[in-house]
């Protein structure tokens, strides 16, 4: 009977604190990551700005495609977001200072 009552609590607990952080984790990527890359793509100059632009690029994709649009999907593309977007935002900086380093030739 102990056995039985502590599965199921480890059980409840699981499918709880899974949810729960899942839940963070969204709310992070989705919600509070943008803010400042909006701030400064709006306020910001130069290098930096033309990072939080790039940053931005998939944000903006997915919303556009209004991908995703299940629960299990949601998560997947949260966890594609973020490397996704370091890597347009690098090459958004990149970009940026070849193109200013070109023009002083």
């Amino acid at each position: 009977m102990i056995t039985i009552t502590v599965t199921a609590v480890v059980l409840f607990l699981a499918v709880t604190l899974t949810d729960f952080f899942e839940f963070v984790l969204l709310s992070i990527v989705w919600c509070i990551l943008p803010t400042p890359l909006v701030v400064t793509a709006i306020y910001g100059r130069g290098h930096l700005q033309a990072y939080a632009i790039g940053a931005l690029v998939p944000w903006t994709a997915l919303i556009a495609l209004r991908y995703p649009a299940l629960g299990s999907s949601f998560l997947a593309a949260s966890i594609w977001l973020l490397p996704n977007c370091a890597i347009c935002a690098t090459l958004a900086a990149a970009t940026r200072r070849w193109l200013l380093a070109r023009g002083r030739d």
